[in-house]
């Protein structure tokens, strides 16, 4: 084999590492998710990826399916409690990913973008993930919910979240509820979910009370 399908090669075997490594991550942190199914879909973009680079060198597709695989499994590896690791998972993990995917939709056969209306369109799905990766760096905290078992994160503004909301895709659940004791449920991994929080009194806010017949 050539020096370069050997280097494809070690890609391979390094992103097979990453998403088998990634769904044990999950597994046994007890993210309720088909690993399966989740695993395969991974290991589908990481060969379509090495073939592509393969087969059609100059083409950017296959930079782009690699570069998915990537990003999109820092959310499993974001359920480590490492600092700064669960913040690139559920900003760069959640937020990068889909442009990619839109890349690679809107570029194929070609990995390039043909018409005007297509960079647009890719600018500003780009464009709305970096204002979303921003604010999720400014406000993401676990620590400010009290959980004290949560990695820190170097956000300035960080807001509490809710506890016991639904989770992001592949976000860590902590069994038991909160891991430093305090009976408080780990909070929402979710880090835009205060924006949306019920205000006061509104019935949505307790989980279980719905909103009185008029």
């Amino acid at each position: 084999m050539t020096r370069r399908r050997w280097a494809l090669l070690a890609l391979a075997v390094a992103g097979v590492g990453w998403i088998l490594g990634g769904e044990w991550v999950s597994i046994h942190h007890g993210v309720p998710e088909n690993h399966f199914i989740d695993a395969l879909s991974g290991l589908a973009f990481l060969a379509g990826g090495i073939i592509a680079l393969d087969r059609r060198p100059g083409n950017a597709i296959g930079p782009l399916m690699i570069a998915y695989v990537f990003v999109s499994y820092l959310g499993n590896w974001g359920n480590l409690e490492v600092p700064v690791l669960p913040l690139l998972g559920v900003g760069v993990g959640q937020w990068a990913a889909p442009p990619i995917l839109a890349q690679i939709a809107l570029s194929y056969p070609t990995g390039r973008l043909r018409t005007t209306f297509d960079r647009v369109v890719i600018g500003l799905i780009w464009a709305g993930a970096a204002v979303l990766n921003v604010v999720i760096l400014l406000v993401f905290g676990l620590r400010s919910s009290g959980c004290t078992a949560c990695a820190w994160e170097p956000a300035p503004f960080p807001r509490p979240a809710r506890a016991g909301g639904p989770r992001l895709r592949r976000a860590r659940q902590l069994p038991g509820g909160d891991p430093g004791g305090g009976g408080n449920p780990c909070p929402s991994r979710d880090p835009l979910r205060h924006l949306n929080r019920p205000a006061d009194g509104d019935p949505a806010a307790t989980p279980g009370a719905a909103a009185p017949d008029s």
